[in-house]
């Protein structure tokens, strides 16, 4: 009886930490395309190009976010920059921060990335915010993106 016990004990205590992690999962919704827009700070060795950033993607069953295309506009400086090597995914790692991985640039003065930075999520404002990222290539990047439709991270 006492090993039955123990059985039971350990298989409702692995049940009830798979339980506890599939709960925990964090995913961005709702599901389909949307688009995300701010201002942004590409720094590259000692150029720095100030631009609003325009990306479009989507936000797909399992609860991960691709950009499928990205622009910059702005400053007549802002067309310069080539956004490349899509799709870039989005992944929450928590109900206030994301991963963006794939972040790729180009720019006259050579490449941005591939790259993956850590992003601050606002699920208030649906904005996704960084600050001095850093991207290989000597780059780092900053701003804040507003998504349309407000997109929520849970």
């Amino acid at each position: 009886m006492k090993t039955l016990k123990a059985i039971s004990a350990g298989s409702v205590l692995v049940l009830g930490i798979a339980l506890s992690a599939s709960a925990f999962a964090t995913s961005i919704t709702p599901t389909g395309p949307f688009s995300a827009t701010g201002s942004t700070t590409l720094t590259q060795g000692p150029i720095s190009l100030s631009c609003t950033a325009n990306f479009t993607g989507t936000v797909n069953a399992n609860g991960t976010a691709t950009v499928t295309a990205a622009s910059f506009s702005g400053a007549t400086s802002c067309g310069v920059i080539k956004a490349t090597g899509f799709p870039w995914t989005i992944s929450a790692t928590s109900v206030s921060s994301v991963n963006v991985a794939g972040i790729t640039v180009s720019t006259p003065f050579g490449n941005c990335g591939p790259s993956t930075i850590g992003a601050s999520w606002s699920n208030t404002t649906s904005e996704l915010s960084f600050n001095n990222a850093g991207l290989s290539g000597s780059c780092t990047v900053s701003g804040t993106l507003t998504t349309t439709p407000p997109l929520v991270l849970q």
